[in-house]
Protein backbone atom coordinates (compact mmCIF):
# COMPACT_ATOMS: atom_id res chain seq x y z
CA UNK A 1 0.00 0.00 0.00
CA UNK A 2 1.09 3.56 -0.73
CA UNK A 3 2.80 5.17 2.25
CA UNK A 4 0.47 7.74 3.88
CA UNK A 5 1.77 11.26 4.32
CA UNK A 6 1.55 12.58 7.87
CA UNK A 7 1.70 16.16 6.59
CA UNK A 8 -1.62 15.58 4.81
CA UNK A 9 -3.23 13.90 7.80
CA UNK A 10 -3.66 10.68 5.83
CA UNK A 11 -5.17 7.68 7.61
CA UNK A 12 -6.72 5.40 5.01
CA UNK A 13 -10.04 3.82 5.98
CA UNK A 14 -10.29 0.08 5.29
CA UNK A 15 -13.05 -1.15 7.61
CA UNK A 16 -15.99 -2.45 5.56
CA UNK A 17 -18.41 -2.13 8.49
CA UNK A 18 -17.74 1.61 8.78
CA UNK A 19 -18.01 2.05 5.01
CA UNK A 20 -21.41 0.36 5.16
CA UNK A 21 -22.55 2.70 7.93
CA UNK A 22 -21.50 5.75 5.89
CA UNK A 23 -23.25 4.43 2.78
CA UNK A 24 -26.42 3.77 4.76
CA UNK A 25 -26.36 7.25 6.32
CA UNK A 26 -25.89 8.92 2.93
CA UNK A 27 -28.98 7.13 1.57
CA UNK A 28 -27.86 7.64 -2.02
CA UNK A 29 -30.53 7.80 -4.71
CA UNK A 30 -30.02 7.28 -8.47
CA UNK A 31 -30.56 11.01 -9.02
CA UNK A 32 -27.93 12.13 -6.48
CA UNK A 33 -24.79 14.10 -7.33
CA UNK A 34 -22.09 13.26 -4.79
CA UNK A 35 -18.99 15.26 -3.86
CA UNK A 36 -16.28 13.42 -1.92
CA UNK A 37 -13.62 15.34 -0.02
CA UNK A 38 -10.28 13.52 0.14
CA UNK A 39 -11.00 10.07 -1.32
CA UNK A 40 -7.47 8.82 -0.69
CA UNK A 41 -7.12 5.44 -2.38
CA UNK A 42 -10.87 5.13 -2.92
CA UNK A 43 -11.86 2.63 -0.22
CA UNK A 44 -15.13 4.50 0.30
CA UNK A 45 -15.42 5.73 -3.27
CA UNK A 46 -15.70 2.29 -4.86
CA UNK A 47 -18.65 1.39 -2.62
CA UNK A 48 -20.54 4.61 -3.39
CA UNK A 49 -19.82 4.98 -7.11
CA UNK A 50 -22.52 2.60 -8.41
CA UNK A 51 -25.28 4.38 -6.50
CA UNK A 52 -25.49 7.92 -7.87
CA UNK A 53 -25.89 9.93 -11.09
CA UNK A 54 -22.73 12.03 -10.82
CA UNK A 55 -19.64 11.73 -8.63
CA UNK A 56 -16.76 14.16 -8.16
CA UNK A 57 -13.85 13.52 -5.78
CA UNK A 58 -11.38 16.26 -4.79
CA UNK A 59 -7.97 14.97 -3.70
CA UNK A 60 -4.85 16.95 -2.78
CA UNK A 61 -2.32 14.09 -3.11
CA UNK A 62 -1.27 13.52 -6.76
CA UNK A 63 -0.30 9.93 -5.92
CA UNK A 64 -3.90 9.15 -4.94
CA UNK A 65 -5.24 10.99 -7.99
CA UNK A 66 -3.10 8.77 -10.22
CA UNK A 67 -4.61 5.68 -8.59
CA UNK A 68 -8.19 6.86 -9.20
CA UNK A 69 -7.91 8.29 -12.72
CA UNK A 70 -8.53 4.86 -14.36
CA UNK A 71 -11.94 4.73 -12.63
CA UNK A 72 -13.08 7.57 -14.91
CA UNK A 73 -13.05 5.08 -17.78
CA UNK A 74 -15.17 2.54 -15.95
CA UNK A 75 -17.59 5.14 -14.59
CA UNK A 76 -18.14 7.97 -17.13
CA UNK A 77 -20.02 10.01 -14.51
CA UNK A 78 -17.00 9.98 -12.16
CA UNK A 79 -14.25 12.59 -12.13
CA UNK A 80 -11.23 12.94 -9.86
CA UNK A 81 -9.98 16.49 -9.33
CA UNK A 82 -6.50 17.22 -8.01
CA UNK A 83 -6.66 20.19 -5.66
CA UNK A 84 -6.89 21.56 -2.14
CA UNK A 85 -10.51 21.69 -0.98
CA UNK A 86 -9.73 24.78 1.13
CA UNK A 87 -8.66 26.84 -1.88
CA UNK A 88 -10.27 25.29 -4.96
CA UNK A 89 -13.22 27.10 -6.57
CA UNK A 90 -16.31 25.14 -5.50
CA UNK A 91 -18.84 26.77 -7.82
CA UNK A 92 -19.02 23.79 -10.27
CA UNK A 93 -20.33 21.57 -7.45
CA UNK A 94 -22.43 24.13 -5.60
CA UNK A 95 -25.67 22.28 -6.30
CA UNK A 96 -24.47 18.73 -5.70
CA UNK A 97 -27.02 17.01 -3.51
CA UNK A 98 -24.69 15.22 -1.08
CA UNK A 99 -21.18 15.51 0.38
CA UNK A 100 -19.05 12.81 2.00
CA UNK A 101 -15.52 12.60 3.34
CA UNK A 102 -13.02 11.24 5.82
CA UNK A 103 -11.69 14.65 6.77
CA UNK A 104 -8.11 15.43 7.81
CA UNK A 105 -8.43 16.04 11.51
CA UNK A 106 -6.40 19.24 11.70
CA UNK A 107 -8.45 21.11 9.06
CA UNK A 108 -11.90 19.59 9.53
CA UNK A 109 -13.57 22.77 10.80
CA UNK A 110 -12.34 25.04 7.96
CA UNK A 111 -13.53 22.38 5.51
CA UNK A 112 -16.97 22.24 7.12
CA UNK A 113 -17.17 26.04 7.08
CA UNK A 114 -16.62 26.00 3.32
CA UNK A 115 -19.25 23.30 2.91
CA UNK A 116 -21.71 25.35 4.98
CA UNK A 117 -21.13 28.63 3.15
CA UNK A 118 -20.29 27.67 -0.45
CA UNK A 119 -22.21 24.47 -1.19
CA UNK A 120 -25.91 23.63 -1.08
CA UNK A 121 -26.22 19.87 -0.41
CA UNK A 122 -29.23 18.37 1.33
CA UNK A 123 -27.05 15.99 3.36
CA UNK A 124 -23.41 15.68 4.46
CA UNK A 125 -21.84 12.60 6.04
CA UNK A 126 -18.26 13.01 7.24
CA UNK A 127 -15.78 11.41 9.62
CA UNK A 128 -13.85 13.40 12.24
CA UNK A 129 -11.48 12.90 15.12
CA UNK A 130 -13.71 12.00 18.05
CA UNK A 131 -12.82 15.17 19.95
CA UNK A 132 -13.76 17.35 16.98
CA UNK A 133 -17.03 15.48 16.49
CA UNK A 134 -17.87 15.79 20.17
CA UNK A 135 -17.36 19.55 20.01
CA UNK A 136 -19.72 19.82 17.04
CA UNK A 137 -22.57 18.04 18.85
CA UNK A 138 -21.94 19.31 22.40
CA UNK A 139 -24.67 20.95 24.46
CA UNK A 140 -24.13 24.07 26.56
CA UNK A 141 -22.70 23.27 29.97
CA UNK A 142 -20.78 20.20 28.81
CA UNK A 143 -16.96 19.98 28.64
CA UNK A 144 -16.84 19.87 24.82
CA UNK A 145 -19.08 22.91 24.27
CA UNK A 146 -17.23 25.54 22.22
CA UNK A 147 -17.56 28.06 19.42
CA UNK A 148 -17.41 25.10 17.02
CA UNK A 149 -20.57 23.74 18.68
CA UNK A 150 -22.34 27.04 18.06
CA UNK A 151 -21.12 27.29 14.47
CA UNK A 152 -22.02 23.76 13.42
CA UNK A 153 -25.38 23.74 15.19
CA UNK A 154 -26.25 27.12 13.68
CA UNK A 155 -25.77 25.80 10.16
CA UNK A 156 -26.82 22.15 10.60
CA UNK A 157 -28.98 19.62 12.38
CA UNK A 158 -26.45 16.94 13.39
CA UNK A 159 -26.76 13.25 14.25
CA UNK A 160 -24.14 10.69 15.21
CA UNK A 161 -23.81 7.79 12.76
CA UNK A 162 -21.17 5.67 14.48
CA UNK A 163 -17.89 5.63 16.39
CA UNK A 164 -14.88 4.28 14.49
CA UNK A 165 -12.01 2.54 16.26
CA UNK A 166 -8.36 3.26 15.51
CA UNK A 167 -7.80 -0.14 13.90
CA UNK A 168 -10.19 0.77 11.07
CA UNK A 169 -7.42 2.84 9.43
CA UNK A 170 -3.96 2.45 7.99
CA UNK A 171 -1.92 3.64 9.71
CA UNK A 172 -4.01 3.63 12.91
CA UNK A 173 -4.42 7.20 14.20
CA UNK A 174 -3.67 8.03 17.82
CA UNK A 175 -7.38 8.55 18.62
CA UNK A 176 -10.69 7.05 17.54
CA UNK A 177 -13.08 8.77 15.15
CA UNK A 178 -16.76 9.49 14.79
CA UNK A 179 -19.02 9.74 11.74
CA UNK A 180 -21.64 12.50 11.80
CA UNK A 181 -24.59 13.24 9.52
CA UNK A 182 -25.51 16.87 8.82
CA UNK A 183 -28.75 18.29 7.42
CA UNK A 184 -28.33 21.97 6.45
CA UNK A 185 -30.70 24.43 8.08
CA UNK A 186 -32.44 27.05 5.97
CA UNK A 187 -30.57 30.06 7.37
CA UNK A 188 -29.13 33.19 5.72
CA UNK A 189 -25.55 32.15 5.10
CA UNK A 190 -23.72 35.47 5.41
CA UNK A 191 -25.62 36.60 8.50
CA UNK A 192 -25.10 33.22 10.17
CA UNK A 193 -21.40 33.29 9.33
CA UNK A 194 -21.03 36.76 10.84
CA UNK A 195 -22.85 35.57 13.96
CA UNK A 196 -20.51 32.59 14.34
CA UNK A 197 -17.46 34.84 13.92
CA UNK A 198 -18.81 36.99 16.77
CA UNK A 199 -19.14 33.86 18.94
CA UNK A 200 -15.61 32.72 18.04
CA UNK A 201 -14.19 36.02 19.27
CA UNK A 202 -16.09 35.81 22.55
CA UNK A 203 -15.16 32.16 23.06
CA UNK A 204 -11.48 32.92 22.68
CA UNK A 205 -11.84 34.34 26.22
CA UNK A 206 -13.99 31.48 27.48
CA UNK A 207 -12.57 31.63 31.02
CA UNK A 208 -13.27 35.34 31.39
CA UNK A 209 -16.61 36.96 32.17
CA UNK A 210 -18.83 37.90 29.24
CA UNK A 211 -18.13 41.55 29.98
CA UNK A 212 -14.34 41.12 29.77
CA UNK A 213 -14.59 38.77 26.79
CA UNK A 214 -16.59 41.34 24.83
CA UNK A 215 -14.35 44.19 26.02
CA UNK A 216 -11.22 42.31 24.90
CA UNK A 217 -12.81 41.27 21.59
CA UNK A 218 -14.23 44.70 20.71
CA UNK A 219 -14.01 47.55 23.22
CA UNK A 220 -15.09 48.60 26.70
CA UNK A 221 -17.70 50.87 25.11
CA UNK A 222 -19.28 47.91 23.34
CA UNK A 223 -19.22 45.79 26.51
CA UNK A 224 -20.79 48.59 28.57
CA UNK A 225 -23.47 49.24 25.97
CA UNK A 226 -24.47 45.58 25.81
CA UNK A 227 -24.46 45.31 29.60
CA UNK A 228 -26.78 48.31 29.96
CA UNK A 229 -29.43 46.80 27.69
CA UNK A 230 -28.98 43.08 28.38
CA UNK A 231 -30.96 40.74 30.63
CA UNK A 232 -28.11 38.20 30.57
CA UNK A 233 -25.64 38.54 33.44
CA UNK A 234 -22.37 39.82 32.03
CA UNK A 235 -20.56 38.13 34.93
CA UNK A 236 -21.20 34.72 33.38
CA UNK A 237 -18.58 32.99 31.29
CA UNK A 238 -19.06 32.46 27.53
CA UNK A 239 -19.06 28.67 27.94
CA UNK A 240 -22.31 28.92 29.96
CA UNK A 241 -24.27 30.69 27.20
CA UNK A 242 -26.67 28.79 24.97
CA UNK A 243 -26.87 29.42 21.22
CA UNK A 244 -30.09 31.39 21.82
CA UNK A 245 -28.32 33.59 24.38
CA UNK A 246 -25.44 34.21 21.98
CA UNK A 247 -28.01 35.29 19.38
CA UNK A 248 -29.43 37.75 21.92
CA UNK A 249 -25.96 39.16 22.64
CA UNK A 250 -25.24 39.43 18.93
CA UNK A 251 -28.46 41.35 18.34
CA UNK A 252 -27.37 43.83 21.02
CA UNK A 253 -23.95 44.11 19.37
CA UNK A 254 -25.56 44.70 15.97
CA UNK A 255 -27.75 47.40 17.53
CA UNK A 256 -24.65 49.39 18.45
CA UNK A 257 -23.46 49.36 14.82
CA UNK A 258 -26.91 50.28 13.56
CA UNK A 259 -26.92 53.32 15.85
CA UNK A 260 -23.41 54.33 14.71
CA UNK A 261 -24.37 54.20 11.02
CA UNK A 262 -27.60 56.22 11.39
Amino acid sequence: MMKPRKSLGQNFLHDIHTIGKIREALDLQPSDQLLEIGPGLGALTKHLLPNCRQYTAIEIDPRCVKELVPWEQEYPYFQIIEGDFLSILLEPWKNYTKVVGNLPYHIATPIMERVATQLQPNKIVCMFAIGTANRYIADVGTPHYSSASVMMQSFFSIETVCTVQKGSFFPPPSISSKVLSFIPKQVPVEKTLQFTKFVQKIFSYRRKTLYNAIKNSYSENVASHIQSSCTISMQRRPETCSIEEFHFLYQKYQGIHDEETE
